[in-house]
């Protein structure tokens, strides 16, 4: 056997290439209480893992050492982790009961997708989470859910190592839905980061709390438009140093809303709008803890609706040092408002009552 080896280089290297496969690869593919763990070394990955929309069941592609189209059952959870290399994942999730999903990636590119759709049969209240946990790179990442249940409290994490990325983030709940929360809490590295995140909601009760940090570019859109009861909203962006873009932009029909805006800027110039229409009678309640730190900032903040709309709102707008603007709008009946500090520097603040070291009005 010796013999024949030597004298065949191409079947010794091919024999050597085989035996150090799972070195490389180190595809480790189980489940475990409930969990299906993917484990591979340093090895680039195209997989795709299809979910339901049998409960539990899951069906996987492009997994090494795993043929394609294995089915696996009495699955509630995926656990993805790889080492070093480039992945490219998506995940398509159709659950009516709990399932979760973690990702995590070592440095190298990442490319992840994730649609999530909880079918109306989910009438029990349910808690899907999607943590994702990317190493140093450029990342692309896409998180969809789609939900009909009943009750779904959704919340994604996202730790993204350094380099660059680019995160849409998007929440629909269809009709059907009666209490509607979720929960975005993203940490972006160093890099150019830009972020999109949307809300489609035709929920009786809506509930957001989104915590996006370190981009230097945020997008976000909120809308309610169908009847129903209240809205409450935490938006609490952090940016770079070097200054950031952040928008939000919410439009209600509820009569009764909470928006509470926590904002922070860095020392470069940052440029902030937040704005808010009503599309029907409310109640609106409404506080705004903004620090801008230093450089030329801008602020505007804007709150829309009809002339018997009440705005209940409080907060602090502080725009630190160097010459920055604000501005409040407010269409409806004004009750109370937030105080302005400008600083060091000629600074415009219009539409405050309450003003501290501003030199224009």
């Amino acid at each position: 056997m010796t013999n024949r080896m030597t004298k065949n280089p191409i079947g010794l290297a091919a024999l050597w290439m085989l035996s150090m496969a799972p070195l490389v690869s180190g595809a480790q593919t189980s489940v475990s209480a409930g969990v299906l763990r993917v484990q591979l070394g340093p090895v680039s990955s195209q997989a795709k893992f299809v979910v339901g929309p049998a409960a539990g069941a899951v069906e996987v592609f492009g997994v090494p050492g795993t043929p394609d189209g294995t089915r696996f059952g009495g699955v509630n959870a995926i656990d993805w982790v790889s080492g070093a290399g480039d992945d490219q994942l998506t995940f398509e999730i159709n659950q009516a009961q709990q399932f979760d999903l973690a990702v995590n990636t070592g440095a190298g590119n990442s490319q992840v997708d994730v649609k999530y759709v909880v079918p109306p049969t989910a009438v029990a209240p349910i808690r899907p989470t999607v943590a994702l946990h990317l190493g140093a790179g450029f990342k692309k990442v896409q998180v969809q859910l789609e939900s009909f249940g009943r009750s779904v409290d959704f919340g994604l994490g996202g730790n993204f190592g350094a380099g660059d990325t680019e995160f849409k983030g998007e929440l629909q709940y269809k009709q059907g839905s009666q209490e509607a929360k979720g929960l975005m809490a993203l940490n972006f590295g160093a890099g150019l980061n830009k972020a999109e995140i949307k809300v489609d909601s035709e929920a009786r009760d809506l509930a957001l709390d989104l915590a996006p940090r370190f981009m230097q570019e945020l997008n976000t859109t909120i809308l309610s438009d169908d009847p129903s009861s209240s809205a409450r909203v935490r938006f609490a962006p952090v940016g770079v140093a070097s200054g950031s873009k952040i928008g939000f932009e919410m439009v209600s029909a509820a009569p009764s809303i909470t928006l509470d805006h926590q904002v922070a800027g860095g020392a470069g110039a940052d440029e902030v709008k937040l704005g808010l229409t009503t599309l029907g009678p409310a109640t609106v309640t409404s506080s705004a803890l903004v620090n801008l730190g230093q450089s030329m900032d801008k602020i505007e903040l804007a709150y829309k609706g009809l002339p018997s709309t009440l705005f209940n709102l409080q907060g602090t707008v502080d725009l630190g040092g160097a010459d920055d603007e604000a501005l409040l709008l407010v269409d409806g009946i004004l009750a109370g408002g937030p105080a302005v500090h400008c600083g060091e520097g000629v600074d415009k603040a219009i539409g405050f009552t309450l003003r501290t070291a501003c030199e224009l009005n």
